[in-house]
């Protein structure tokens, strides 16, 4: 039986925290990871549209902006939830977090 592949996307500006995740993932014996890295917002939002990966992990602040500014800009570029689940899901039920700014 062929092993599936996990397709992960991870968009952090530090290298090492990429270099680390790889190695973490390759310590799991019973899942194969293919891991796709983008440095930065802008190359997470081209990868998110354009393709279809099983687990998305953001970092929190990502230049001027961060992973939650990601996961709506990704919301507006593509209508679907294939990241989060295998079934045809749309992002309206996608639970997105928000903060009022307010510090709390």
């Amino acid at each position: 039986m062929e092993e599936q592949v996990v397709k992960l996307l991870l968009v952090d500006d530090d290298e090492d925290d990429y270099l680390l995740t790889k190695e973490y993932l390759n310590d799991i014996t019973d899942k194969k990871f293919e891991v796709t890295w983008a440095p930065n917002f802008e190359k997470g939002a081209h990868e998110i549209k354009y393709n279809s990966f099983d687990i998305l992990i953001f970092d929190f602040l990502l230049g001027g902006r961060n992973g939650i500014d990601l996961l709506i800009t990704a919301k507006q570029q593509r209508d679907t939830c294939t990241q989060y689940a295998r079934e045809d899901s749309s992002f309206r039920h996608c639970p997105i977090p928000q903060n009022d700014g307010s510090g709390d």
